[in-house]
């Protein structure tokens, strides 16, 4: 993702994309002309299906990406390495409908079994 916002960089112009902080004309790379917003960080645990213990923890950052040969936007999970996955905007508000579900079902003080309301 990208630490820039938008004021930034207020002599560029402007992108299509309202959510876009990419400094756009002022990057050194081509790649680096991808649509990209401010991005939020967190910290996952990862670990394979085989593995038993705590796993791996990582600082993800998670944002909008729509690179300059996507015909589509992206959210988007990078783990830095080149490591992300990318899920289809369309599909990002069922992703986070879920995570409130099963949030609440993790909270719960009602025991294996309890009804989870949706949101």
């Amino acid at each position: 993702m990208n630490s820039h916002t938008a004021d930034d960089h207020r002599s560029l112009p402007r992108c299509a994309f309202a959510w876009c902080v990419t400094p756009h004309g002022d990057t050194v790379h081509p790649a680096d002309e991808d649509h990209r917003s401010e991005g939020a960080g967190f910290t996952i645990r990862t670990r394979d299906a085989g593995d038993h213990g705590a796993g791996t923890v990582h600082d993800v950052e998670i944002g909008v990406l729509r690179r300059q040969d996507d015909d589509a936007t992206w959210i988007v999970v990078e783990a830095g390495g080149c490591s992300s996955f990318a899920v289809h905007v369309d599909d990002a508000g069922e992703i986070g409908r879920r995570l409130i579900v099963e949030s609440r079902r993790a909270r719960s003080t009602d025991g294996p079994g309890a009804e989870v309301m949706a949101p």
